[in-house]
């Protein structure tokens, strides 16, 4: 029953900003193994569970507001890992308002190149408006166990990130995106 948590400090002009999040899992007796995941900030306590219910992960999430302490939205899902050949499916609402589809799938370019490629539509109910967003993740072709993913929208607002796999089970995620806003995330599922 692995335990992960992570502290992410970050500036932002003056401002420095802790977020902490824990993900694991939590066995329960009547439905078997829930998956928690919650991130706290100043403002905000996120909790998300889900349950792996026959290869279906179906879940929701709520966001509470620490100051005022009232519920500020909320989101259920559902995704299917391996539908057919390695394709994941997935489906998620806010609160009745938006509402997205995502499938990734393996790309097999060359029997050593195989990147997995990852498209989002999004439709937001209220203003009828359809955006998208599309990814690849990578497998580093220098280190194994490393990996390099790229997103980018119909805006093109793109995030690039590097994933590098640590002695110990550390990670250690660098991004930076079409702001020019770099990241760092350390984190250990030890």
């Amino acid at each position: 029953m692995g335990q992960k948590l992570e502290a992410i400090v970050s500036r932002n002009g003056d401002k420095l900003n802790v977020e902490g999040t824990q993900a694991g899992v939590v066995p329960l007796s009547a439905l078997g193994l829930v998956y928690v995941n919650t991130k706290v900030n100043k403002n905000v306590a996120d909790v998300a569970v889900a349950y792996n219910a026959g290869g279906v992960f179906v879940g929701g999430n709520a966001i509470l507001d620490v100051n005022g302490k009232n519920l500020k939205e909320w989101s259920a899902a559902a995704a299917a890992k391996n539908v057919v050949s390695g394709v994941h499916l997935s489906v998620k609402t806010q609160q009745l308002r938006n509402y997205t589809i995502g499938v990734s799938a393996p790309a097999p370019v060359s029997a050593n190149f195989s990147p997995r490629v990852a498209c989002y539509l999004k439709y937001n109910a209220k203003n009828k408006e359809i955006d998208g967003e599309g990814g690849v993740q990578v497998a580093c072709p220098l280190i194994p166990g490393n990996e390099l993913k790229i997103r980018c929208n119909k805006q093109k607002d793109w995030r690039i990130t590097y994933i590098a796999k640590l002695p110990g089970d550390w990670l250690c995620a660098l991004s930076v995106d079409k702001n020019k806003k770099t990241g760092v995330v350390l984190s250990s599922t030890a």
